[in-house]
C-alpha cells in the first residue's frame, strides 16, 4: 500500500465509486505532470486496473476538464497529463497551478521514474510514514514562511521513515540530477548549500542522496565533497553521491 504514503494527506473513501478517479486525480495532482505508464506503475502498487478501466477513468477526468492531455512524444513516446485548475479546485488542493507545463518537463518526468524505483526498492519497508512530493515540499516551505517572491530550495522528494515506538525519525532527502553544470556552481552554491543543511537543518539521522546519471559526473561531484571534506575536518557519510542510469 506504498502509494498511500504519497497521497495521505488526501482522503479518498475507499468505498467511494469515485475512489479509483479521485486516486488518479489526486496522483497527478501531487506529481504536476505524469505520464499514462507511470500513472499505471503507481496505481499498481495499490491494486491493478485493467486498460480499459484507466482509459475510461483518464478521458473522464480529460472530458470533465480536471487533467489535459499533452501529445508529446519526446519523452518515451508517451502520453502527458498535467492537472488543471478544474482539477485543483475540484480536490480542494492548495496548490498551484501549473502555468506552463512544458516547463522541465523531461525534469519532472525522471524525477517521476526514480520516485517510482524508490518506491519498489523501499515502498513496503514498516517504518515508510510518508513521501513527500517538491509540490508537497514547496507548499509546505511557503506555508511556513512568508513568500515575498522568495524561490524556495527543495528536494525533488522526501521519504520518512518514522517510529516514535522504535525512536525512529528519518528523512531520506533525494535529488536528482541530468546534466552536468559549472564548477563554480557546485564549489560555491550546490554541495556548500547540501552540507550546510546537513550540517544546520536536518537531524543526524537523516541523508541526501544525489543522484546522477554517469559516473563522470559522479567522480566529479566526489572530489568536491572530499575537498570540503579535507577543509572542514569533517566526513559527511549522509551525503550521498549515487549514480543511476536515468533511461
Amino acid at each position: 500500500m506504498s502509494l498511500e504514503k504519497l497521497t495521505n494527506h488526501y482522503y479518498i473513501d475507499p468505498t467511494s465509486n469515485n475512489a479509483n478517479y479521485i486516486r488518479i486525480l489526486t496522483l497527478v495532482n501531487e506529481l504536476r505532470i505524469i505520464t499514462k505508464k507511470q500513472i499505471r506503475d503507481f496505481i499498481a502498487f495499490e491494486n491493478g486496473l485493467t486498460k480499459n478501466t484507466y482509459d475510461k477513468i483518464l478521458s473522464f477526468l480529460v472530458d470533465h476538464y480536471y487533467i489535459e492531455r499533452i501529445e508529446d512524444y519526446r519523452y518515451k513516446k508517451s502520453v502527458i497529463y498535467y492537472i488543471t485548475k478544474e482539477g485543483v479546485q475540484f480536490l480542494g488542493s492548495p496548490y498551484t497551478v501549473p502555468n506552463n507545463p512544458y516547463y522541465n518537463i523531461e525534469h519532472h518526468l525522471k524525477i517521476n521514474d526514480m520516485l517510482i524505483e524508490a518506491f519498489q526498492v523501499v515502498g513496503r519497508n514498516p517504518y515508510l510514514n510518508s513521501v513527500s512530493s517538491e509540490r508537497r515540499l514547496v507548499f509546505e516551505a511557503k506555508d511556513a514562511k512568508e513568500a515575498n517572491g522568495r524561490i524556495y530550495k527543495v528536494p525533488d522528494f522526501d521519504f520518512e521513515f518514522l517510529s516514535p515506538k522504535d525512536g525512529i525519525d528519518i528523512i531520506w532527502h533525494f535529488e536528482i540530477e541530468l546534466t552536468l553544470k559549472s564548477f563554480t556552481r557546485y564549489s560555491k552554491r550546490i554541495i556548500p548549500h547540501y552540507l550546510n543543511m546537513l550540517d544546520n537543518e536536518y537531524t543526524a539521522q537523516d541523508k541526501i542522496i544525489y543522484v546522477v546519471p554517469t559516473s563522470s559526473i559522479q567522480n566529479k561531484l566526489q572530489t568536491i565533497l572530499r575537498s570540503f571534506e579535507e577543509s572542514r575536518n569533517k566526513t559527511y557519510t549522509h551525503f550521498i553521491i549515487g549514480q543511476k542510469s536515468i533511461k
